[in-house]
């Protein structure tokens, strides 16, 4: 499991060049168009990505209120398929517009994930 806060550190994450690419694409190039406007952006907020392992729990995990993920998985703002059998979703968590980003494998052991995931394969 890894917890990006900071959104240049996103060329740093262990991931494929094609998940990398397609992270970039999603939280930089086609909201904000720049690095230097996403990091404008991502900072005053409580933004997040999330990469979670097919194993991981986001129930669980110590980055997220467990209430909260219970609340917003039932509203996610986007469902994304992704590179490499993964799915990206948004998850906006206060009024303000914070954002929740989650990538994992379709391959979770998550039910509720799991079945967002169906949705992300839906044109």
């Amino acid at each position: 499991m890894i917890t990006l806060t900071n959104i240049e550190q996103l060329a740093t994450l262990p991931v494929s060049a094609p998940v990398r690419t397609f992270l970039h694409d999603q939280l930089i190039t086609q909201p904000f168009g720049t690095l230097e406007a996403a990091t404008a952006a991502w900072q005053p907020l409580d933004n997040r990505l999330i990469i979670l392992d097919p194993l991981d729990d986001p129930y669980t995990h110590p980055d997220v209120p467990g209430a909260l993920i219970v609340e917003q998985l039932a509203f996610p703002e986007i469902i994304l398929s992704a590179p490499e059998d993964h799915v990206l979703i948004l998850l906006i968590t206060d009024q303000a517009g914070s954002g929740l980003y989650l990538l994992y494998p379709k391959t979770t052991q998550c039910p509720e994930l799991l079945a967002l995931a169906r949705w992300a394969d839906i044109p």
